[in-house]
């Protein structure tokens, strides 16, 4: 939902009720925010061990792209933790 139309907890989002930033700069152009809902089904620790997924001190960049590329270790963790294959998911899905 883009940040005019977002509902958070049951509410609407405001200026007043979300101040993380400046979420509302943009609010009346293409570039305005959005928010995206997610519902977490399942957790799951991949330890904390060089390349395991597990990151301190996350920020979010201005154009923020999330993406599995060269994420070698985290895709099998993914593959394995959740019964799923990649290779017949994505048809462009290259290891």
């Amino acid at each position: 939902m883009s940040i005019n139309t977002a509902i958070l907890n049951g509410e609407r989002v405001t200026r007043e009720t979300f101040q993380f930033g400046d979420m509302f700069k943009n609010e009346h152009s293409d570039f305005r925010e959005w928010m995206v809902g997610l519902d977490w089904t399942s957790n799951v620790h991949l330890g904390n061990n060089d390349g395991s997924g597990v990151c301190y001190g996350i920020y979010a960049k201005p154009h923020v792209i999330c993406s599995l590329d060269n994420q070698k270790y985290l895709r099998a963790q993914l593959q394995k933790s959740f019964g799923i294959d990649f290779k017949n998911l994505l048809p462009d899905y290259k290891d």
